[in-house]
This record gives C-alpha cells, structure tokens and sequence, in this order.
C-alpha cells in the first residue's frame, strides 16, 4: 500500500492500516470471548479426529500393503454372493483424495468392460445404504464401519493406486462370468 501512496500521504495511510487491524483485533476477541471453552476444544478434537495422519501413504504400490478388509466374510466370497452396482470411494470431506481415487477406479473399470457399476466419491459423513462396496483409506474404515456396518469394506494406503483398483476389479469381472 504503501507503494501507491502519494507523498505526504504515508501518515494518513499508516494510519488507516493500524486503526484497521486494532478494530479488527477488537471484534474478533468479543467473539472469541463470548464462544464456550469447551466447544471450541470439542472442535479441536474432532478436527485432529478427522485428520487423515497416515504416514505410509507413500507411492509403494506393494498389494500386501493394501490388504483387503471386510467385515465378516472375505471379499472374494462376498462379491460371489452380491451383485456389485455401486462402489463408493470415500475419505473424511469426500472432495479431494476420494475424488481422486474415484477417477481412477471409473478408468480401469471402463477400460475392462465394467462400466456398469456406479463409482462415485463421497465424504464418510454422507454414505448411504445404496453402496455395495466402500473403500477408504486405512486409517478411516473403521469410521467408514462404524458408519455402514453391512457392507464390503476395502481399506487402501494410497487412493491413486492403480494395482489395487485394477485387482478389485479384476475379481469383480472374474465373478461376473
């Protein structure tokens, strides 16, 4: 701002600058003040909650790092025994990495004929019972279970890996037969 000043006017311009930030400053700890402690610690808890802290998101394309969990029955079995319509990729805000894994999943299950089956991306929040498959990251299925008990749930390391969208679908296709 400062910059763009005329001369004679850096008093006037300083000014403004710091009876802004004093007003600003001053309003803003009315709220703060007048907020209850314990929410705004609730809310921090449920931030670092919702937080994906998953340190081996690295770009290891290892299988046995992406072990297939599912509750109660194993995966191959359950996909013998259902016919899979919908598969939902979701991660905690349903914007960003779910999107991401979504987009790549719809690839190799259009490239392999399989572009029948709905995928779409999701926030865990917003799951619903028209899912047949949800794959999360690991350190959310058991949100994700928590959330819709009764369905197959496939836990990742890393949303954008290709080898484990392409042996999930692969099994589909090889049970549709």
């Amino acid at each position: 701002m400062l910059a763009v000043t005329p001369k004679g006017g850096f008093v006037a311009t300083i000014s403004s600058v710091v009876v802004a930030t004093v007003v600003t400053f001053l309003i803003a700890s009315i709220f703060v003040k007048r907020a209850p402690e314990e929410d705004l610690e609730d809310a921090i808890e449920k931030s670092k909650s919702n937080k994906i802290t998953n340190s081996d998101n690295s770009s290891s394309n290892n299988n046995a790092n992406n072990a297939v969990e599912v509750t109660e029955i194993s995966f191959e079995d359950a996909i013998k025994k259902l016919e899979i319509k919908k598969i939902v990729v979701a991660c905690d805000a349903g914007m960003g990495s779910s999107a991401m894994g979504a987009t790549v999943l719809k690839k190799i299950a259009k490239e392999k004929g399989l572009d029948t089956i709905t995928i779409v991306n999701s926030a865990i929040s917003n799951l619903d019972d028209s899912a047949d498959i949800i794959i999360t990251q690991k350190s959310l299925t058991d949100l994700a279970k928590a959330k819709m008990p009764n369905k197959i749930h496939l836990s990742i390391n890393n949303f954008m890996d290709k080898n484990f969208y392409n042996e999930i679908v692969d099994k589909i296709k090889e049970n549709k037969k």
